[in-house]
């Protein structure tokens, strides 16, 4: 039984190297398809074209960003793409993600406009994990870690949907995508607490930036509630009056608490996803194992990050 249950991983694994699944019957017909494989040059030369393209489009999507899923850059992680700062963000890419570094060198050479627009959106997200590999290189590698688990589960989906007809095949796919799932759920609450460290640590820088942004001139205070506007307009009008001091006070109170509650949703979001791992792995797996499941299979930190603070 155990040889059975063995080869049957063997098999899984070796499924899971591919980035599709080829069935039994499919195998049946290579025959078939052999015999069919000389065709004219202008066909190959077609097909050559094609997959030129597809690449160049995969170029100009980047893949997924690792850590994108994972947490939302901070405000200070915005903003335009420094020239200096662009040769960095190279380097870090090329050092930790070269399948990434060679997409966008691709990119570069294609379409030097799109590779710019593309290193830009990226910006943000790859700065905060920059800044992750300098505090805790090892949490910064499981955060890449996190993105190929992505794609692996993608592909053992893939694997598991074909394998219909082969249960062994099928148990032994679940085994691996049950324990990639797991080891994603056990990284994004390392990655999170990461987070929640962060944010206390830059607390009083966080309360200045959301006091300046508050009290700029051309701040768009359309979605802050009207006590918070009444205030930001007394600063105003304290600063042609010389009378500053006690209502900066009490604004600047209102961004730390403002920020002090981030935090403290953060931290709870911690301890309910320390606290039901294993409901997250089984729920995650439910879906992955839903044949009628559309959208994202790997896993529900897509719906994490509309829900966090």
């Amino acid at each position: 039984m155990n040889l059975r249950r063995t080869s049957a991983l063997l098999l899984a694994t070796t499924l899971l190297a591919c980035s599709d699944y080829v069935s039994p019957a499919a195998c049946a017909q290579q025959g078939e398809a052999d015999a069919a494989a000389s065709r004219p040059q202008r066909r190959h030369a077609d097909r050559a074209d094609q997959r030129s393209r597809g690449e160049h489009r995969r170029s100009a999507r980047l893949g997924r960003l690792p850590g994108a899923p994972l947490f939302r850059p901070l405000p200070e992680d915005r903003g335009p793409l420094r020239a200096e700062e662009q040769q960095k963000l190279l380097s870090f890419i090329r050092q930790y993600m070269p399948e990434m570094h060679d997409s966008l060198k691709r990119l570069r050479q294609n379409d030097p406009a799109a590779f710019r627009e593309r290193l830009q959106k990226a910006a943000p997200p790859l700065r905060r994990l920059r800044r992750i590999f300098e505090r805790d290189s090892e949490l910064g590698r499981s955060v890449i870690q996190h993105s190929e688990n992505v794609q692996r589960l993608r592909r053992a989906r893939r694997a598991w949907l074909a394998s219909e007809q082969d249960h062994q095949a099928r148990r032994a796919i679940e085994d691996l995508m049950r324990r990639t799932v797991a080891e994603n759920v056990a990284i994004e609450t390392a990655v999170l607490d990461d987070q929640v460290r962060e944010l206390d640590w830059r607390r009083q820088a966080r309360i200045a930036a959301e006091f300046e942004r508050l009290t700029s001139s051309d701040a768009d205070l359309a979605g802050e509630p009207p006590e918070v506007r009444n205030l930001v307009r007394h600063v105003h009008d304290a600063q042609l009056r010389g009378e500053l001091e006690w209502v900066e006070d009490e604004l600047w109170l209102v961004c730390a608490e403002r920020m002090d509650r981030e935090v403290k949703a953060l931290q709870e979001r911690v301890e309910r996803l320390r606290a039901n791992a294993a409901e997250q792995v089984d729920r995650r797996m439910k879906r992955l194992t839903s044949p009628g499941e559309r959208g994202h299979h790997d896993g529900d930190h897509d719906r994490q990050r509309r829900r966090q603070p």
